[in-house]
């Protein structure tokens, strides 16, 4: 992000920068707060909502918020019924860093890609299609 701010692109908007730097900020506190987020998982969290908001704005930030807030809901609201099977699977209901990069990577990946090339409207394509796996994946398990 701080390697962003020392560029000169035509398409950088340093107030929507600032922004998603303090929303990041925001969302990783409050996740970690209600342990929806490990501290590696928040901080995690923090680099990758800076760089969608920062780079994308709100139309690339509330698909991946809308799936962070809703699998976060689902993963507390079926805690009790898990519970027994705490002992036979590693991860719990709070997500650590490894989980953010699994589920978040490529959606990392593909804002990095659009901020390169922002004439491609495929990427979008690609970056909406890969939070509907994600989400399909994380909803089917909890």
């Amino acid at each position: 992000m701080l390697h962003l701010f020392f560029i000169s692109f035509a398409h950088v908007d340093f107030a929507q920068m600032a922004v998603g730097v303090l929303l990041a900020a925001l969302i990783a506190i409050i996740s970690y707060h209600f342990r929806f987020l490990s501290f590696g998982g928040s901080a995690a969290t923090f680099l990758l909502a800076a760089i969608i908001y920062g780079i994308g704005g709100w139309i690339w930030t509330v698909p991946i918020l809308t799936f962070f807030i809703s699998s976060s809901l689902l993963s507390k609201i079926g805690k009790s019924k898990k519970k027994k099977f705490e002992s036979i699977f590693d991860k719990t209901d709070t997500r650590d860093e490894g989980q953010v990069a699994a589920n978040g990577g490529t959606a990392g990946i593909l804002i990095l890609l659009w901020f390169i090339f922002p004439e491609s409207s495929e990427i979008y394509l690609l970056y909406a299609a890969s939070l509907g796996a994600i989400a399909a994946d994380t909803w089917a398990t909890e």
